[in-house]
């Protein structure tokens, strides 16, 4: 897969460019203590290796194209404190790139410089510009940081260099996903699936937050995977916080919990919401808001298409929503909804949660998408909200959670 992506990738490129892409590296967070790892996406995409310091050259020109990784050889020392790093075969089959284009890492820049100097280019093409990820997203990675501070300092040696955002290409590569991703990503589902059944059937009144995080964590621990993004663990009117993650609060009888919690494999996400009674039964007014949400819910599923866009998807759910306020004496004005849900109710799903595509454009088929209504009531200390991951076909979509129950009848039954 990895192979084709970098095919893909430098079909885009323009002819006498070279690609140049950083794997990140690891951020201290105190100290001589780090954060967990995690891989530039785009370099993964184009890779399938998960290590730091570990950069991907790529070069066009009108005869031909090369790929060349180089990366940090093993130290023995490091190796006692950190583990082995990948050798030059293993990351080679890995990636699929010759061995002999595996290079050790201190070589690169002048690898670099007898390609850029038309006196010295082994390339045998004049190079006339560089492909950058100087994408956003990437800060955290610091993957962006060293593509913004790499770029400056070559256009201060080579001021004639072109510079191209290679971000922007991931938009479109990205957004239709191969059977290897969308396997990955069913697979993710799959235990998420398992583990808030583990929340479901644990959850009781006066429990804290943070114990129904700790049943979902542990799961996912106990299954080599880890979560997604921060859990969101909301009861009551904690709720009404979109990206709530203190997770610290009782939970209260009559109350409501809203947990939207994600799972990775193999760097692939899943990205579930759903909603459970504190105590076991819906109330009446819990059930109509939560039935209204349901049925939002279902009828975006039934109703997507490929060539449908996001903003058409939220206003064909938001109108539901809309319209079963007000038949609920809940809403005057369906101008108003937004009071009632206040975020946008789908976004792609991939390497990221929040996948690297193009929202003006149409959806597209092969997309992974997640599709989640909400509503929210300050005044009820209510927030409702059910999240399903949905694989777009060319005549719709395929619930890949189907099998989270969503069901008032389903959880009931599952609390009792």
């Amino acid at each position: 897969m990895f192979e084709q992506n970098r095919k893909n990738f430098i079909d885009k490129m323009k002819p006498n460019t070279v690609a140049l892409f950083y794997s990140g590296k690891t951020i201290i967070k105190s100290a001589d203590q780090t954060f967990p790892f995690e891989v530039n996406r785009n370099f993964y995409y184009l890779t399938g290796i998960n290590q730091p310091n570990v950069i991907l050259l790529l070069t066009k020109n009108a005869h031909h194209c090369q790929t060349f990784l180089f990366l940090e050889e093993s130290d023995p020392q490091k190796v006692l404190w950190d583990g082995d790093l990948l050798s030059f075969s293993a990351a080679s089959q890995m990636a699929k790139i010759a061995l002999t284009n595996v290079k050790k890492i201190q070589f690169f820049h002048s690898f670099l410089f007898q390609m850029i100097n038309p006196l010295r280019n082994s390339a045998n093409f004049d190079i006339d510009g560089f492909y950058f990820d100087l994408s956003r997203q990437n800060q955290a990675q610091q993957a962006n940081s060293w593509a913004l501070t790499f770029c400056q300092k070559l256009l201060s040696s080579y001021p004639f260099l072109k510079i191209y955002n290679s971000s922007l290409f991931f938009m479109s590569l990205r957004q239709a996903k191969s059977v290897y991703e969308v396997n990955n990503i069913k697979k993710a589902i799959s235990i998420n699936c398992q583990a808030l059944h583990k929340v479901i059937t644990s959850l009781k009144p006066l429990m804290y937050e943070n114990q129904i995080t700790a049943i979902f964590h542990g799961f996912l621990e106990a299954n080599q995977t880890k979560p997604s993004f921060d859990s969101i663990t909301a009861s009551g009117k904690n709720a009404l916080i979109l990206h709530y993650n203190r997770n610290n609060s009782q939970l209260m009888p009559n109350e409501l919990l809203l947990i939207d919690a994600g799972v990775t494999y193999n760097h692939y996400s899943s990205d579930i919401t759903r909603c459970y009674p504190i105590s076991g039964v819906f109330t009446t007014l819990q059930k109509q808001i939560y039935n209204l949400v349901l049925k939002a819910n279902k009828e975006i599923i039934a109703w997507v298409k490929p060539e449908h866009t996001f903003t058409q998807l939220n206003h064909y759910g938001k109108t539901i929503l809309a319209k079963g306020l007000k038949e609920l004496g809940l809403l005057e004005d369906v101008a108003n909804i937004d009071q009632y849900c206040y975020h946008g109710l789908g976004h792609h799903l991939g390497l990221d949660i929040h996948d690297v595509c193009n929202y003006s454009d149409i959806i597209g088929e092969n997309s992974v998408i997640t599709v989640e209504p909400g509503l929210y009531f300050k005044q009820f200390n209510i927030g409702i909200r059910i999240e399903d991951n949905l694989l777009i076909t060319k005549d719709g979509a395929i619930n890949l959670s189907h099998q989270i129950p969503k069901e008032i009848t389903e959880i009931q039954a599952l609390m009792k």
